[in-house]
């Protein structure tokens, strides 16, 4: 017993550090989502083992013969966070 609570201490202060990080600036593009903002808002919600992040804003576009998505963030490219790749 004692040592679950010591498993779920540390991942809620690990998710509360990278989440302070993440949201640092009040327009951060990120939205939370899934069990952990569940867990937030909700104390009786089940406890999760992830965090759900999804970018607001977002543009996916496809150059011609190239099957990857790139997602890019709709800011001016003198931004610090810059673009985002994904696959």
């Amino acid at each position: 017993m004692i040592r679950w609570i010591s498993i779920a201490l540390r991942r809620q202060v690990s998710f509360d550090r990278l989440l302070a990080r993440l949201f640092r600036e009040e327009s951060a593009p990120w939205v939370l989502k899934g069990g952990y903002a569940l867990e937030l808002r909700f104390k009786a919600a089940r406890s999760t083992v992830d965090i759900d992040l999804t970018l607001q804003g977002v543009v996916a576009a496809t150059s011609a013969g190239d099957d990857t998505n790139h997602v890019v963030p709709r800011r001016s490219a003198g931004t610090a966070h810059g673009a985002v790749n994904a696959v």
